[in-house]
C-alpha cells in the first residue's frame, strides 16, 4: 500500500489583497486535515509520531489536560483511524496506551506536506510583491 499522498497546492493570487481569502479557501478545501489541525490533536499526533506508543498518564502530564479533555481528543483521533487504543491492566490498575496507525502516519505526513506547501507559497514570493 502506498502511504505517500501528494498534495497539490493551488498558487496564491498575485494581488496580496486576495491572499487572505485564498488562504481561508485553501484551508477549507480539505488540504489541511481538520481533525489533525486542532492544536491538542496535532500535539498528540506529533508525539506519537516520534515514539512506538505512549500512555494516558504520559499525555496527561505532558499536555496538561483534564482526563475528560484528553479522552475526547483521543476519541476523535481513534474514530478517524489515526490512533489505536490498547487498554489493559497492570495488576489491578487500568492502563491505556496509544499508538499511531499507518493511516495516522500517512495523514500526518500529508498534513505536514500541505502546511509546507501553504508556507512556501508565501515565503517563496519576493518581498514587496502585490
Amino acid at each position: 500500500m502506498n502511504t505517500n499522498r501528494e498534495v497539490s497546492t493551488p498558487q496564491p493570487p498575485e494581488d496580496s489583497r486576495q491572499i487572505g481569502e485564498w488562504a481561508r479557501a485553501y484551508g477549507q478545501n480539505g488540504a489541511l486535515d481538520r481533525v489533525i489541525h486542532e492544536p491538542v490533536r496535532l500535539r498528540i499526533m506529533a508525539i506519537l509520531s516520534g515514539v512506538d506508543r505512549a500512555d494516558f498518564k504520559f499525555f496527561l502530564s505532558t499536555l496538561g489536560l483534564s482526563k475528560g479533555n484528553l479522552a475526547s481528543h483521543i476519541d476523535k483521533l481513534e474514530r478517524a483511524g489515526y490512533v489505536e487504543v490498547h487498554k489493559s491492566f497492570l495488576g489491578k490498575v487500568p492502563h491505556t496506551e496509544y499508538r499511531l496507525t499507518a493511516t495516522g502516519r500517512s495523514a500526518l505526513a500529508s498534513y505536514w506536506a500541505a502546511l509546507d506547501a501553504i508556507r512556501s507559497a508565501f515565503t517563496d514570493r519576493p518581498r514587496g510583491a502585490n
